[in-house]
């Protein structure tokens, strides 16, 4: 595997796990520089796995360094809980947002 593409897995994962960062911090965390968080993030926005924003409050002087946070929609997983008396259903996106859930009993109680 690349180096590049190893990075692409190790930015996704810690926006996946650690909710929004700003590039600052992925930096940080990766030990990389802002040129290459610029280029991964570049990459996975346009894969529709990441998206960035503006800081909702900036940080000290200068300025503010891009939020990166997961796009829930495009990728999910679909996570089922099935237990005795109910069947419950979720699509989860990127980020652990449960994008949409659906609960059944599994055996109708027979009208009294």
């Amino acid at each position: 595997m690349s180096r590049h593409r190893e990075n692409l897995g190790i930015l996704l994962r810690h926006v996946h796990t650690g909710g929004p960062l700003t590039r600052a911090v992925l930096a940080e965390r990766m030990g990389v520089n802002r040129s290459t968080i610029l280029a991964l993030t570049t990459e996975l926005a346009a894969a529709g796995l990441v998206s960035e924003e503006s800081p909702a409050v900036p940080e000290g002087a200068g300025r503010p360094s891009l939020v990166v946070r997961p796009a829930t929609g495009r990728v999910f997983v679909l996570a089922f809980d099935v237990s005795v008396d109910r069947l419950v259903a979720a699509r989860v996106g990127l980020g652990g947002e449960i994008l949409d859930r659906r609960e059944a009993a599994r055996f109708p109680r027979p009208a009294s």
